[in-house]
């Protein structure tokens, strides 16, 4: 059951991931700006992992790795769900941004949970 729900996880990440560069480059007009959207949702996904990548591994130490992982993915899939809603390229950074925060609290717990 592990193994579906992380492979399901990680397929709906790729394509997430996917749907927001190319949700970018639409919101976006002249090819200039299709441009540094593009870049710049790749800038705010890397972003994360420079600000909170040392203390989402300490944090998936000391909690629940079970409810961290299902917390976690849950808000990922709300965030993504708002990202259409509101049709905005500022939402769409900020809605990355908070996706890849949330994916680094993911990745830790998971890679703890695995050898159990």
């Amino acid at each position: 059951m592990l193994w579906i729900s992380l492979s399901l996880s990680s397929l709906g990440d790729w394509l997430g991931f996917l749907a927001t560069t190319s949700l970018a480059s639409q919101l976006s007009t002249s090819y200039s700006q299709k441009l540094y959207a593009i870049a710049g949702v790749l800038f705010v996904r890397l972003l994360p992992a420079v600000v909170i990548g040392p203390i989402a591994g300490a944090f998936a130490d000391r909690f629940n790795r079970r409810r961290t992982m299902v917390i976690t993915d849950l808000l990922r899939f709300v965030l993504f769900l708002s990202i259409p809603l509101q049709q905005s390229l500022w939402w769409l950074f900020t809605a990355s941004f908070l996706i890849e925060c949330n994916s680094l609290f993911w990745i830790p717990a998971k890679e703890a949970s695995i050898p159990n």
